[in-house]
Parts: structure tokens; sequence; C-alpha cells
């Protein structure tokens, strides 16, 4: 039990001594319409080759991006 003190009081020493910055998080988020604007186009993902000739349903692009002033993430969902 007298280990576990000594690192506990010298993290809470060093804490009052030396108070951390003040952290800032930034937060941005985008949805983007990605839908094709000409036609035909080429759909791929099959066996045999497609073509699209119209848009049925919205095609997104949805990201949000966490950045703390050290590390930066972005997560990004794409429709198909």
């Amino acid at each position: 039990m007298k280990l576990l003190r000594i690192p506990l009081l010298a993290g809470l020493a060093s804490m009052l001594l030396y108070p951390s910055a003040q952290a800032e998080l930034r937060v941005g988020a985008v949805a983007v319409d990605i839908a094709p604007l000409t036609f035909p186009v080429i759909v791929n993902g099959n066996m045999t080759p497609g073509r699209g000739d119209r848009v049925n349903d919205p095609l997104n692009a949805r990201a949000i991006v966490l950045a703390d002033g050290k590390t930066e993430i972005a997560i990004v969902v794409v429709d198909s």
C-alpha cells in the first residue's frame, strides 16, 4: 500500500503545481451530395459491366472531423 501512495501523491502534486493548458476540442461535420450530374455513368461492382442513366435516391458523403491540437481524426461514410 505504501508503494501506491507515492505515485498517487506525486500525480496530485504535479496537477496542482503544473495545471495543464486548457485543451480546445474542434469539431466539424459536413454532408455533400455526390450524385453524378451527367449520364450515363459506368456502374462498378458486378460481374458484368453496367451503366446508370438516372439517380433514384440521393447519394451522400458524410464526414466528421475531431481535432484537439495534437491529433486529428476524420470519419467518412460514403453511400454506394
